[in-house]
């Protein structure tokens, strides 16, 4: 879980509708098409995002990893979710 002060933080970088930490949002943005056909990543890993954000912009990209390397938190970039390789998945949350 993350901080609040922290989530507060990448708000003001892309404002609250583009952030968010509800339980069924994570679930979707936690998985793609290798963790639901491989029971072992389930069990072996939690899979679970801490926080969603979409940036609009680079430089938003740019002040999120940069809030993200200062309180030591991993990010997950996602795109449509259809891998089948896990690249993206939160193993460490984040």
């Amino acid at each position: 879980m993350i901080d609040h002060s922290i989530k507060l933080k990448i708000i003001s970088v892309v404002g609250k509708k583009y952030v968010t930490d509800d339980p069924v949002e994570l679930y979707c943005y936690s998985h793609d098409n290798v963790s639901r056909a491989l029971s072992w990543v389930k069990d072996e890993y939690e899979l679970k995002a801490d926080l969603v954000i979409k940036p609009d912009n680079a430089n938003q990209v740019k002040q999120i990893i940069n809030i993200a390397n200062q309180e030591h938190l991993s990010i997950v970039s996602r795109g449509a979710g259809t891998s089948y390789g896990g690249q993206f998945l939160p193993i460490e949350g984040g």
